[in-house]
């Protein structure tokens, strides 16, 4: 944590920054905000449960299994929802 002095040292430091380089400035703000993990990192384990449920319901329609088949679909989806919810979160922490 930062004292009070401290914090206005570095607030005029970065409002000269500003003064005397704003593209280097400008850039340093945008690569404050980028997300710290990489986007295709976060989407692998989603996509790897939505194609293991496909192979799961292809091998229950193959094998004409009911219990296959059930289970394979909630897998999917669930995959799909998760798949989702990680690009969505993914999109907004770089917008």
């Amino acid at each position: 944590m930062l004292s009070q002095y401290e914090q206005h040292q570095l607030a005029a430091i970065e409002r000269q920054l500003q003064v005397d380089d704003p593209v280097l400035a400008l850039s340093m703000s945008k690569c404050s905000r980028l997300p710290r993990r990489h986007g295709s990192r976060r989407l692998v384990m989603p996509t790897l449960v939505v194609l293991l449920g496909l192979i799961a319901i292809v091998v229950g329609l193959v094998l004409a299994n009911a219990v296959v088949l059930s289970l394979s679909l909630p897998l999917s989806a669930a995959g799909a929802v998760w798949f989702l919810q990680r690009r969505r979160g993914y999109a907004a922490s770089a917008g």
